[in-house]
């Protein structure tokens, strides 16, 4: 994370989680599913670890709370998702 910029890490992640959920949307068979299912962790857990790089360079001060603002906006992502 320190070589690359967080931004380019992330915008990677990104790109990987989309792919992931795609391949998991439009597969007909098991092994594209798990496929898409690995690459939509692996995006997901890259790219968490890239906020908390960002949020460690751009908010030192207010840490503990950008981190939990950037948890709480991602599970309420997942909550309107399952909810509808």
């Amino acid at each position: 994370m320190d070589r690359l910029h967080p931004r380019y890490v992330i915008s990677a992640c990104l790109v990987i989680c989309v792919t992931g959920i795609t391949c998991f949307i439009y597969s007909n068979y098991i092994v594209f599913a798990y496929i898409g299912r690995m690459l939509i962790g692996i995006g997901s857990v890259a790219g968490i670890i890239g906020a908390v790089k960002s949020i460690d360079d751009f908010f030192p001060n207010k840490y503990s709370f950008m981190l939990g603002l950037t948890v709480i906006i991602g599970m309420a992502g997942t909550f309107i998702v399952n909810s509808s």
